[in-house]
């Protein structure tokens, strides 16, 4: 929350109810939070260089990562849950590794010279590579081996949000033309033609992007109000760009955030999207392909019965 309190929900049953888990004041704001895949680990950042770790199972085990000059904005977790990347309104990013057994401390282990404010970040799923947006028309790619940048684009635009798919091929970006671009990552790596497919439909710049877990469908927020899910594959198949395939509208307002949320027993997809007001709305996308099952189904019936 903007307040500085974090809240953690769980649900202990794979198609159960929500329950609250966590809920502290741990900085005198907060800008963005990452989780591990396991759960286990929550971190989140702030104005003033905060970072800090929280172990949702303890709220009062809560530890300060000091590194940032300035206000950190951005905060994400690789998937082993071993490394953390930082960034802010300062022009560096910082690559953070935990201690042995994946439960030490934090340390500052690569400071990646970003050349401007960071707008986003990712992680490659095989932890390999990120990927950074930043100020004023960056998008760059570096090696976390060894934090060397492995290729540096000057777009014709501000690149915002930054999204991976989860085999790593594809990256997708917020732009500043209420749009999202999508590239194959292996082309924009190794220095192809980079020409990214164009997903139009936002009012205003996407703010927020996420695949799920097959990678076949793109999440994104905006302002605007409404969250958008995409066909990623078709973009990816250089079918025509910009199939959108809903529109989640709460009318609720500007949408900050957006994530898939693991499938329950129903096999459903389910995306969150956290709103300007402090909330979070869940959104089953399966519900609309049960709908339209349930309607055949009784328009079969009313035909057989004639």
């Amino acid at each position: 929350r903007a307040d500085g309190t974090l809240d953690a929900f769980d649900r202990p049953a794979a198609a159960g109810p929500w329950e609250a888990a966590l809920s502290r004041k741990v900085a005198a704001g907060l800008n963005g939070v990452a989780a591990s895949a396991d759960g286990r680990t929550l971190v989140a950042c702030g104005p003033g260089g905060t970072v800090v770790q929280l172990d949702p199972s303890d709220a009062a085990a809560v530890r300060r990562l000091r590194g940032h000059p300035g206000t950190v904005t951005l905060v994400r977790l690789g998937e082993d849950g071993g490394t953390l990347v930082s960034a802010g309104t300062d022009p560096d990013v910082r690559v953070w590794a935990r201690g042995a057994g994946g439960s030490g401390e934090w340390r500052v282990v690569r400071t990646l010279r970003n050349g401007g404010e960071t707008l986003g970040a990712a992680i490659a799923p095989d932890g390999k590579r990120l990927v950074t947006t930043s100020r004023p028309d960056r998008l760059r790619v570096w090696s976390l081996a060894d934090g060397q940048c492995v290729r540096d684009a000057r777009l014709d635009w501000t690149p915002w949000a930054a999204a991976l798919s989860p085999d790593g091929r594809r990256l997708a970006v917020g732009t500043w033309g209420r749009s999202l671009s999508m590239w194959d990552l292996s082309d924009f790596s190794a220095g192809g033609t980079c020409r990214p497919a164009v997903l139009e439909g936002h009012a205003q710049m996407p703010v927020a992007d996420a695949f799920d877990p097959s990678g076949r469908l793109l999440a994104s927020a905006s302002p605007d109000g409404p969250v958008r899910v995409w066909d990623a594959a078709a973009a990816a198949d250089a079918s025509p760009p910009g199939r959108l395939l809903a529109t989640l509208d709460a009318r609720a307002g500007a949408v900050t955030r957006v994530a898939f949320v693991p499938a329950g027993d129903d096999g459903g997809n389910t995306v969150a999207g956290g709103y300007a007001d402090g909330t979070v709305r869940l959104w089953d996308l399966h519900s609309a392909d049960r709908a339209v099952a349930n309607q055949e189904a009784y328009q079969r019936s009313l035909r057989a019965a004639r």
